[in-house]
């Protein structure tokens, strides 16, 4: 994995010599191994390597055999090994093992049109110095970050913020369009960011950009109305297809020049399921590690015993690693690397301390089981629609009644969320882990009503309704309930918090991070199963568990879905950045309507709602704390 940088120059503007190294620079620690450049009239590219494959080679930039094409690239090619093969059957040859060296031969050989032969994660910048024209391309699944800032016809572009923010004609502040929305949603949907001019590339699309300036093509989406009538006969023939898939997704992933491989390894079924078929397919010893929490307050999460009954029984290498206490300190971290605000931070903090800890064992590439829930159905929101439908009224009529009128996650009032944790006890135990899809109807009130924001600032409310499930999925009436929740989730939760929160932080260790359930030749064949087979009863990974039921022990499929959720030790109302002195400094909220906030929360008795305030509290500390470190430059971590 690497870092990359760059501009053009177009308007033939005197810039500093020292502009792209500086941008390098700020990218180390994504590659501390080796740094190169292109440096060009009209165009400067930068590139910072971490070595996983060819060590002895790989520099970049890569070029064409007549040095017109140039290439720089974060990711992994999976198949660059048969697109050598073909290659070479039409006449190109090569100097190293690296699968950047094929992306220029590829180019000269299909055009852009190469990006759909690829199958992994990458960043890459091309430039083509025989027409002037530079395409920044993004993987399908958004694994890999790669953001970009447009100044009249030139644009400036790098795999993190802060890389951006060296260049002397960026400077931070903040959309409060986007403060306002992620408020409420705890997130800044792609393409947008929080910071003003500063944008992500979406997944599955490139940039051209030319001296005539930018266009966006999309060459992939994530697959929606795809379901076929499978029938009970031929559906052992899809979970066959599934697994034999499956199966080739983590080995494709295991090559490294670096061992051993390593797996986070939670205990539920997913990191089971990577796990088991990395070690029951490799000739070496995986090494499994799992987190767990030494303070009382997290003791129900521990799910060691599980993790290690797994490694012991597969006979991988386990590794019992605890988290500390997190810390004021953690979170800036955690934030600076992030860069951009999260749903959860004291989730996001605890993959920083993993990280950290992982790196003392030496490991360079982790396998982890994200993405399953994702494409497959996984999160008990996801089956709201069945239960609601199919629940059994004679068991309590008027529960029954009152719970099917709830409108799931989707255009959720507040009053019918009150109404669905007043049930809670009743019909839904096992929805407490996804509280946290609820939580912007439940903080609503205090953005509209309060207006948390200063009231300096223009009522932004409304501008809530401008991003939805409906803005992002063309035609959406004709999809289901079930297709539009993945399809949504996918396009922000998973692309906008879970994969930064382990692609990033992981790369802040020189830790490449690798996701099989990403692979997009498997999310295609998982769209053609019907949401019945892939749901069966209400067990929302009834088809992940037909298929691993021979390599993943019954003790851990039929065990209850456990998600992470962190309980503070800290407080986070005392952090001085909640300060009044500092609330009115940087005069994003309103400091007296922030004061009964943290009151109520601090006083509530209902679990649901003192969850829900507390993110709120949370969410306006991280606005803080980035302004901070980004539009202060108070904090600085390397």
């Amino acid at each position: 994995m690497c870092g990359i940088c760059g501009f053009t120059n177009f308007n033939n503007d005197d810039i500093d010599s020292n502009v792209l190294k500086n941008m390098i620079l700020s990218l180390k620690y994504r590659g501390p191994d080796e740094k190169g450049e292109y440096v060009k009239k009209h165009i400067k590219l930068g590139h910072t390597r971490l070595k996983i494959i060819d060590l002895e080679h790989g520099t970049q930039p890569s070029f064409s055999k007549n040095g017109q094409i140039a290439v720089i690239f974060n990711g992994e090619i999976y198949n660059h090994i048969q697109l050598r093969k073909d290659l070479e059957e039409k006449g190109h040859t090569f100097k190293t093992r690296c699968d950047t060296e094929v992306l220029p031969k590829l180019y000269e050989e299909y055009g852009i049109k190469f990006i759909e032969k690829l199958r992994g994660v990458f960043a890459i910048a091309l430039y083509d110095n025989r027409s002037s024209d530079l395409y920044l391309i993004r993987d399908r699944i958004g694994i890999k970050p790669l953001y970009y800032f447009i100044d009249d016809k030139d644009i400036i572009f790098a795999s993190e913020i802060k890389s951006l923010l060296t260049h002397p004609k960026i400077s931070a502040s903040f959309d409060m369009r986007f403060v306002n929305y992620y408020l409420k949603i705890g997130l800044v949907p792609t393409p947008h960011t929080i910071y003003k001019g500063i944008k992500k590339i979406n997944p599955g699309t490139y940039l051209h950009v030319s001296q005539n300036g930018v266009m966006e093509h999309r060459y992939w989406d994530f697959p929606i109305n795809n379901r076929r009538n499978i029938t009970n006969e031929n559906l052992n023939d899809y979970i066959d297809m599934f697994k034999k898939k499956l199966k080739e997704c983590v080995m494709i992933r295991m090559e490294s020049d670096i061992k051993p491989i390593g797996t986070y390894l939670s205990g539920g079924i997913d990191s089971s399921t990577v796990t088991s078929i990395a070690q029951n397919y490799s000739d070496d010893t995986i090494k499994a590690f799992n987190f767990t929490f030494r303070n009382k307050n997290n003791v129900e999460r521990d799910e060691s015993k599980y993790a290690k009954f797994l490694a012991e029984h597969i006979g991988a290498d386990y590794n019992q690693l605890y988290y500390s206490d997190n810390s004021f300190e953690l979170i800036e971290k955690t934030l600076y690397h992030l860069e951009e605000p999260t749903i959860n931070i004291f989730n996001a903090q605890t993959f920083y301390q993993m990280a950290s800890t992982v790196k003392d064992h030496n490991m360079r590439v982790v396998l982890m089981g994200e993405g399953s829930d994702e494409i497959l159905g996984g999160y008990y929101f996801h089956i709201m629609e069945k239960i609601r439908t199919s629940i059994n009224e004679s068991v309590n009529n008027e529960i029954s009644k009152e719970y099917r009128k709830l409108p799931g996650r989707m255009n959720l009032s507040y009053q019918a969320c009150e109404k669905y944790f007043q049930l809670h006890n009743d019909v839904a135990d096992f929805i407490q882990d996804d509280i946290g899809v609820y939580i912007p109807y439940l903080v609503e009130p205090y953005i509209q009503r309060n207006y948390i924001l200063s009231k300096k600032l223009p009522n932004l409310f409304n501008y809530y309704s401008e991003i939805s499930v409906n803005d992002i999925i063309d035609e959406p009436d004709t999809h289901s309930r079930f297709d539009k929740e993945l399809y949504y989730d996918v396009k922000t939760r998973l692309i906008d918090y879970i994969i930064p929160t382990r692609e990033k932080i992981n790369m802040v260790f020189g830790i490449e991070c690798r996701f099989p359930f990403l692979d997009h030749e498997l999310i295609e064949l998982v769209s053609c199963i019907p949401e019945e087979k892939l749901i069966e009863n209400f067990d929302n990974k009834a088809f992940l568990k037909k298929a691993v039921e021979e390599i993943v022990p019954p003790v851990i499929i039929n065990r209850p879905k456990h998600g992470l959720a962190i309980k503070s030790e800290v407080d986070l109302t005392k952090h001085k950045c909640l300060s009044k002195a500092y609330i009115e400094k940087t005069g994003y909220f309103d400091y007296q309507t922030l004061t009964n906030l943290i009151q109520e929360y601090k006083n509530t008795n209902k679990p649901y709602l003192e969850f829900s305030l507390g993110t709120l509290v949370e969410r306006i500390l991280a606005i803080q704390l980035l302004h901070k470190i980004f539009i202060e430059g108070k904090f600085r971590y390397e």
